[in-house]
């Protein structure tokens, strides 16, 4: 979300912009995946299906917006496509955000997180390792 505009920023262009930045997050989203492969934490009937989802998705999108920029002749297209796709991941945030606040619902991330480091605090000040 930070590095797509920020190449538009610098100048470059949108074509350029996103396929930089679709690289980098296919290559972050394969080593994650590998992460949880190796853990075992991966259903591999469910990774096909959804790979297979996603690739397809991808080739449907990328034809679309090709044929859009094609017919309109104007890469802004790929432009306002970035920013509305950061719209629209900014509003799921904070629909997801409020109705776990409001459920009262916490993530089990940040409990292990904080339970992790009140133990690791909670063992310096026991061995005198004073303040944390």
């Amino acid at each position: 979300l930070i590095k797509g505009p920020f190449m538009l920023e610098i100048g470059l262009a949108p074509q350029s912009a996103v396929a930089t930045a679709v690289f980098m997050i296919f290559f972050t989203s394969s080593t994650t995946s590998f992460q949880f492969a190796l853990l075992g934490a991966l259903d591999p009937k469910l990774s096909v299906v959804f790979s297979v989802i996603a690739f397809l998705g991808s080739l449907i999108g990328t034809a679309l917006v090709a044929s859009l920029v094609a017919r309109l002749k104007r890469q802004s297209i790929v432009t306002f496509l970035l920013a509305g796709l950061i719209f629209l991941s900014m509003l799921s945030m904070i629909a997801v955000g409020t109705s776990r606040l409001l459920s009262g619902e916490h993530p089990k991330e940040v409990s292990l997180w904080a339970e992790g480091l009140g133990a690791f605090c909670a063992e310096k000040m026991r061995h005198g390792g004073g303040e944390v």
